[in-house]
């Protein structure tokens, strides 16, 4: 048994069809949310986006780059496009941050993001992929609160 993770037999990793398959399945029901920006807007974005966002990907697919700026949490939005300008100057790749992001119905989101530079169709492209972290960080706050139920002697 070989630890090098799935195996395909070469004639089904040589279909085509098969492939284009496999990749749609994994980018389609990612756990990720993922996007790419192009040209100032966003081009692609997956259902998991749209679910961590709260946008429909209608909506999201037809966002600016400074609309898509304007559902990141205005305490998080200089950091961000510091992280950016800071990554972009000294091609520190990729990049990571954790932010907030503001859903349509005003909920707000924690996120870990994870961005690089990619080419599509001889352009330079971002893609992104986020999680949603809101768990993880009400999980570390609630921890941080001192403890209500104290037995007093």
């Amino acid at each position: 048994m070989s630890d090098k993770g799935p195996q395909f037999m070469p004639s089904a990793v040589q279909n085509t069809e098969f492939n284009e398959g496999i990749y749609r399945e994994l980018i389609d029901k990612s756990l990720l949310g993922l996007a790419i920006i192009q040209d100032g807007r966003l081009i692609y974005a997956n259902v998991r986006l749209a679910e961590i966002i709260g946008h429909s990907l209608e909506d999201m697919l037809v966002l600016s780059a400074d609309n898509f700026m304007s559902i990141i949490h205005p305490d998080d939005r200089t950091g961000i496009l510091g992280a950016l300008i800071d990554g972009i100057s000294s091609n520190k790749l990729p990049l990571r941050r954790e932010f907030r992001i503001i859903r349509k119905n005003g909920e707000v989101v924690w996120t870990d993001a994870l961005a690089n530079f990619i080419e599509i169709n001889g352009k330079p492209a971002m893609q992104v992929a986020f999680m949603d972290i809101t768990s993880r960080k009400m999980l570390n706050v609630d921890q941080m609160k001192p403890e209500r139920n104290i037995l007093r002697f």
